[in-house]
């Protein structure tokens, strides 16, 4: 009461402040104006410009006197329009655990279905205020004895991209400058020595690996056809690059808008595999896969009418793309599994009863477990040997995070979960969750084929560090 008393006395000198000032101004105007008309009634004869002064005064006169006194006597008030139907129900609405609020600027019909939820996560911050951080205490999902990483040595910028090497000895870092790139190739044990791979025109980025009996970097090269803007349309070129130089893959001039992602090279290193829009009769959008046989440079289209393909994975003994129709997006169509032999270009259905015929399902690297998500409440485990199945449980500060996108296997034992705080781990053998990055929550992790070293985001740059596993 104390406060709200002082900030009306406050309010009320500044009133009477603005009015004096306002006054002093009037007064010094009109006592100007009024010396300059008697200076010119005297000594002027012209009787037309003389009622014109007299009638511009009482016109002024009468403006500033409405000025004044409308504000006093009028007591009108525009009736405002409504522009939100009321909201009912509140008091049926439980407020789940939540720590970030995101607040819609207006309801439309569209947002009928979001509306009750963003009340709820409002109504939780305005009766709980700050959540509490996380601890073993207050969840039993979460330990403190689990992999960390340590020892962070910067090596790149924060524009940089980074990829390790299949053995984990190398780290591929392809940086930018002036719409030109360049590609390093740096050892992990002496990270502030590079050895320059290849230099580009445009835009370029290393995307993965292709083994064989000489290993060699996939590279994709963006050439822009406006500095500094990025298009669809822009061309782009495929590069293999090794010690000794880059070879482009030649690409046909029919396959246009096309991307390559994390599963593009098979395990043997033969293919690779990009994907491409395409417009249907109906405008129907269809996604193809265009896969190539990257000794012979022939390629073959494999494609659905109508149709989103994409490839999710490959099997360790074969060049057997599995591939998934549809998106995550996709709730009101039925997504497929198919197995794609990439020699052959046949699409294959997999069987309803085997578990990976499910589109969600993401195997571990070596196929011995997999994942798929039960809504945004929990993570279904499969040990595929022993054929058990377990339930981890994602705490309500992380049921936010959590979608396809945002989970991978860092091996066979962890997950990567990568939430919009920082990265965490999963342990499929305790069923336990830990922070790697302790109490710097602003870095985001990768991790080396062989789960001894990370990569981390930071703002400031790309880090190197080495990962310490857990005591038991």
């Amino acid at each position: 009461m104390a406060t709200a008393r002082i900030t009306e006395s406050s309010a009320g000198r500044v009133a009477i402040l603005a009015w004096l000032i306002t006054s002093i101004l009037v007064y010094l105007n009109l006592q100007m104006v009024v010396g300059k008309s008697m200076d010119y009634f005297a000594t002027s004869t012209n009787i037309f410009w003389k009622m014109m002064i007299i009638i511009g005064g009482i016109a002024f006169i009468a403006l500033l006197a409405f000025a004044f006194f409308y504000p006093l006597i009028s007591k009108k008030r525009r009736e405002m329009p409504e522009v939100h139907p009321g909201v009912s129900g509140l008091e049926k609405i439980a407020a789940p655990v939540f720590n970030r609020i995101a607040v819609a600027l207006e309801f439309s019909e569209k947002d009928e279905d979001y509306r009750e939820e963003m009340i709820a996560y409002l109504a939780t911050a305005l009766r709980d205020g700050p959540l509490p951080e996380r601890t073993p205490e207050n969840d039993p999902t979460l330990t403190m004895d689990g992999p960390r990483v340590t020892d962070w040595k910067r090596i790149a910028s924060p524009d940089a991209s980074c990829k390790f090497s299949p053995d984990s000895r190398s780290l591929v870092i392809s940086e930018s400058e002036g719409g030109r790139s360049r590609i390093y190739l740096l050892a992990v044990a002496e990270p502030s020595e590079r050895k320059l791979l290849a230099e580009f025109e445009g835009s370029a980025a290393a995307e993965g690996f292709v083994r064989g009996a000489q290993s060699r970097l996939l590279v994709t090269e963006r050439l822009p056809a406006k500095r500094n803007e990025s298009s669809s349309n822009d061309k782009k070129r495929l590069w293999l690059v090794n010690d000794t130089g880059k070879q482009e893959l030649k690409i046909s001039g029919a396959i246009t808008n096309w991307y390559l992602n994390e599963q593009c090279i098979s395990p043997d290193g033969r293919f690779i595999v990009i994907h491409s829009w395409r417009e249907g009769s109906q405008r129907d959008r269809t996604r193809v896969l265009h896969v190539c046989e990257i000794e012979s440079a022939q390629w073959r289209t494999v494609e659905r009418p109508g149709i989103v393909l994409g490839v999710a994975g490959w099997r360790a003994d074969k060049p057997i793309a599995r591939v998934v129709t549809g998106t995550e997006f996709d709730n009101n169509k039925p997504r497929q599994v198919f197995q794609l032999e990439v020699e052959t270009g046949q699409l294959l259905l997999v069987p309803p009863s085997q578990l990976d015929s499910r589109p969600g399902f993401v195997l571990s690297p070596a196929h011995t477990r997999g994942f798929e998500l039960r809504g945004s409440d929990a993570l279904r485990i499969i040990d595929l040997n022993a054929n058990l199945s377990r339930e981890f449980s994602f705490h309500p500060y992380d049921r936010r995070s959590v979608q396809q996108d945002s989970l991978k296997w860092a091996n066979e034992r962890y997950i990567i979960f990568q939430t919009s705080r920082r990265t965490e781990l999963i342990d499929t053998e305790t069923m336990k969750m830990n922070f790697p990055t302790e109490n710097d929550s602003k870095i985001y992790c990768e991790f080396s084929p062989d789960f001894t070293l990370a990569l981390g985001h930071k703002d400031d740059g790309m880090y190197l560090g080495r990962v310490i596993p857990p005591s038991h």
